[in-house]
């Protein structure tokens, strides 16, 4: 069995502010969605006890009918910019660990 991932292995293990990434000058990169989608398999919803992922609640809408909402009504063409910084190896995880 695939080991869940959690919040805490796909975040910096320090604080920043969203605000000031966003003031750095730094080119705009497009990616493809599929070097991103096991995003969808962290436990973002969850909770230590009972881990959820979004493509688990896509697939069990019973489960947490709330978040199962919110990504129905998801812009699925991404109108927005996402800021993505990949954790690499040798800090305190890696991109797409899994």
């Amino acid at each position: 069995m695939k080991r869940k991932l959690k919040q805490e292995d796909c975040f910096f293990p320090f604080k920043w502010d969203e605000k000031s990434i966003w003031k750095i000058d730094a080119p705009v990169t497009e990616i493809e969605l599929s070097q991103i989608d096991w995003l969808l398999d962290v436990d973002w919803f969850g909770t230590d006890e009972r881990p959820l992922t979004p493509n688990e609640v896509m697939d069990n809408p019973e489960l947490d009918s709330e978040h199962y909402k919110r990504i129905e009504n998801a812009d699925l063409y991404i109108a927005y910019c996402s800021d993505i910084s990949l954790i690499t190896a040798g800090n305190s995880g890696n991109a797409n660990p899994a």
